[in-house]
């Protein structure tokens, strides 16, 4: 199943989910939630392939695997928050959703500081 296919699933279902909402909210919400885990996966599936070449690439530029790991919880946290935020503004709960995106983006900052230390030892050894 492409993403043609499942892009039709989406359409589908918000469209079905619109129909229901005025009877049913609950029933609506839980539709879209559905369908973002069946997304979530579609998506995992494909991250395994990117992933392995991701890996291969960085062997061969001799990258340290705690970077390449950091880089990875990155991208994972991105993604979980960018669906829990998403969720959390279709269901009219924006306050939520904007300190998820503040917790992430803090999160990202703590995480990334090995990089950037990293980083600037790099470009001092250049600049001396």
């Amino acid at each position: 199943m492409g993403i043609l296919v499942t892009s039709m699933l989406a359409i589908c279902t918000v469209l079905l989910s619109l129909v229901i909402k005025k009877d049913s909210p609950v029933i609506a919400s839980l539709m879209a939630v559905t369908l973002s885990v069946f997304i979530i996966i579609r998506v995992a599936d494909g991250l395994s392939v990117l992933i392995s070449q991701i890996k291969i690439i960085s062997n061969n530029v001799a990258v340290d695997d705690a970077y390449m790991k950091i880089i990875f919880k990155v991208l994972g946290l991105t993604y979980i928050t960018q669906f829990s935020s998403d969720i959390c503004k279709d269901n009219g709960l924006s306050c939520i959703a904007s300190q998820l995106e503040i917790m992430c983006r803090i999160t990202i900052a703590a995480l990334s500081i090995p990089i950037v230390i990293a980083l600037m030892e790099t470009i001092s050894k250049c600049l001396n």
